[in-house]
């Protein structure tokens, strides 16, 4: 949790409740759910309610968490690649 939203698994998150809340209250603590099967959208839970949120990056939306492991680990392999060379 921070000014720019939720981070989780390398992918943030924005809605209007989250910006608000992080106005009035930077330091707390907030509670999310996420679905394996589509990692471009989570729920977080501000006031009682539990409300979407969605990743800032459109191109993991529908992706599920088990392809963008496998996204993620494929470019830490080529990154480790390039700096061999």
């Amino acid at each position: 949790l921070g000014r720019g939203g939720i981070l989780f698994s390398g992918i943030r998150y924005v809605n209007d409740v989250l910006r608000e809340e992080l106005l009035r209250n930077y330091d707390s603590e907030i509670s999310i759910r996420v679905d394996p099967r589509d990692v471009g959208r989570i729920a977080v839970f501000i006031d009682d309610e539990w409300h979407p949120a969605f990743a800032v990056n459109a191109a993991v939306r529908g992706m599920s968490y088990q392809c963008w492991r496998s996204f993620v680990l494929e470019e830490r392999a080529l990154r480790v690649k390039d700096k061999e060379r």
